[in-house]
């Protein structure tokens, strides 16, 4: 794992529960990377098994279903 994918893996394993996981929001809240960069590293991470990511089917309060992605 490079320098910067490791970087990455332990910023996210420090954010809270619930917290936003896009490519976007992360490289907002981690300056020293860009949005490309974040991207790669997380498809990185997941690859050697350090990150998962779920799709969810679930139903909210108005009834209606939404799929989510949770990590």
């Amino acid at each position: 794992m490079s320098h910067r994918d490791a970087e990455i893996a332990v910023f996210v394993d420090r954010l809270e529960t619930g917290h936003a996981m896009g490519h976007k929001v992360l490289a907002a809240e981690h300056p020293r990377h860009g949005q490309q960069a974040v991207r790669t590293s997380l498809g990185r991470i997941t690859q050697v098994g350090h990150l998962r990511w779920i799709k969810e089917h679930i139903t909210v309060e108005d009834n209606t279903m939404r799929w989510v992605t949770r990590t």
